[in-house]
């Protein structure tokens, strides 16, 4: 690794934890301000609670499906053992990485080196799918609401914005071809992957799968919101969408973006004038359940293998 690529990689790293210091001390700010002179758990609602925690079961069902499409589409045939603990291997990895974006490391334990190539190359784009839909739907969400917590979109921002949701659809359908463009003096890689060009079917199952797995992330913080005394409304719907959208754009260092998670969450949310107390523990709480839970789960499940 040359020395210009270690500075930029220092420098990154750098960067990003200048970012996460901001969000803590944005974080912090807020938290002050905040009224915690009444009882968050006077109009907790425990059926809304309960529902909304059920919801880790889809939503992480969705996650082995796109899992069990990805070996189907690689040939990759294993033992129920090894599709089980490379999935498990996925979530203690991906917990430690933004937006779950390291779960390749952890199945790649149970794979031969053969194999390994397909296996992190499907999984990435399994994640760029999973991305890919919080742009769609923060776009979406932009159009119906015409607002953001920046005020009223500009017409040339929404214009850009299609524009780069564009690309990252032709990114997605097309990645193979960019890959031989960008990269051309690796073609024996490239002539590895060609054959995911004509496995659309793939493709178009992963985004579904991802688009179903959204819809399960916006039901459930509706539900806990509402768990702890928020009256629903259907703009909520779109506004948990553009917390989605926003979140995901920002980049974070480890443990799943929980200090970035929580402040994007009361900047968005508290823009409609949500209970700022009320948006920071059900934020906290979905992470509880959607990834502490399953990665200590999956932890005591590998260790007992």
């Amino acid at each position: 690794m040359s020395k210009a690529t270690k500075k930029g990689k220092k420098f990154f790293i750098v960067g990003k934890l200048i970012l996460l210091i901001g969000f803590a001390v944005y974080l912090f700010e807020q938290i002050k301000k905040m009224d915690w002179s009444w009882n968050i758990f006077d109009h907790f609602n425990p059926l809304w609670f309960v529902l909304s925690f059920l919801l880790v079961v889809p939503n992480w069902w969705c996650e082995w499906m796109k899992w069990r499409l990805t070996l189907k589409v690689a040939n990759i045939r294993s033992s129920p053992f090894e599709i089980r603990n490379s999935f498990f291997a996925g979530i203690i990895t991906g917990m430690l990485t933004p937006n779950m974006i390291g779960n390749f490391v952890g199945r790649l334990m149970y794979f031969s080196k053969s194999s390994s190539i397909s296996v992190t190359v499907l999984t990435l784009l399994s994640n760029y799918a999973q991305f890919v839909i919080s742009m769609l739907v923060g776009f979406i969400s932009l159009l119906y609401l015409w607002m953001s917590p920046l005020g009223v979109p500009p017409n040339h921002l929404i214009l850009l914005g299609g524009l780069v949701l564009l690309v990252l659809f032709v990114g997605y359908f097309y990645f193979d071809s960019f890959f031989k463009f960008i990269f051309p003096k690796r073609m024996k890689l490239f002539y590895h992957l060609k054959d995911f060009r004509y496995r659309l079917s793939f493709r178009w199952q992963i985004l579904g799968i991802s688009m179903l797995r959204l819809m399960i992330f916006t039901i459930q913080m509706l539900l806990m919101l509402a768990a702890f005394g928020t009256t629903i409304d259907l703009e909520f719907f779109f506004w948990i969408w553009q917390y989605y959208f926003w979140v995901t754009l920002t980049p974070s260092l480890f443990l799943g973006k929980v200090i970035i998670r929580d402040s994007v969450a009361v900047w968005v949310l508290t823009s409609i004038h949500l209970s700022g107390p009320i948006i920071l523990i059900s934020s906290f709480s979905i992470w509880l359940i959607n990834l502490v839970l399953p990665t200590v789960l999956a932890l005591v499940l590998i260790r007992k293998k």
